[in-house]
């Protein structure tokens, strides 16, 4: 049987595959080399992360924080696991530039408030 993990931790997880994301997008941005599979594959990995967790996060939880598109980030999981070839790298691009960080910055004042609440 699995342990049972606090809504925190998965909080967490969020916020590091966030951190992530963006330092490897940075690293890429920042050098000369043409982005290279690994690379892709690092940033999709941690998007994976992202939809798994918040599949974990519950309901409740989720309906008092609306400003996350929690849905979206388990439709992504879930199209980049079960549909890889349909996802379009401009989609993943978008995601990465425009999305990542917001989500950072929410997703870290969630964790903070909700550290105060205990």
């Amino acid at each position: 049987m699995s342990e049972k993990r606090d809504l925190r931790i998965f909080l967490t997880d969020i916020l590091n595959a966030t951190e992530k994301i963006i330092r490897y997008n940075q690293e890429k941005e920042s050098s000369q080399n043409v982005s290279t599979d690994k690379d892709l594959e690092a940033i999709i990995y941690n998007l994976l992360v992202l939809g798994e967790a918040s599949r974990s996060i519950p309901e409740d939880f989720r309906e008092e924080h609306p400003e996350i598109p929690w849905k979206r980030m388990v439709g992504m999981r879930d199209k980049l696991i079960h549909q890889y070839w349909g996802m379009q790298q401009v989609t993943i691009w978008n995601t990465i530039t425009r999305d990542i960080p917001d989500l950072r910055e929410k997703i870290r004042k969630i964790i903070d408030n909700y550290s105060d609440r205990e």
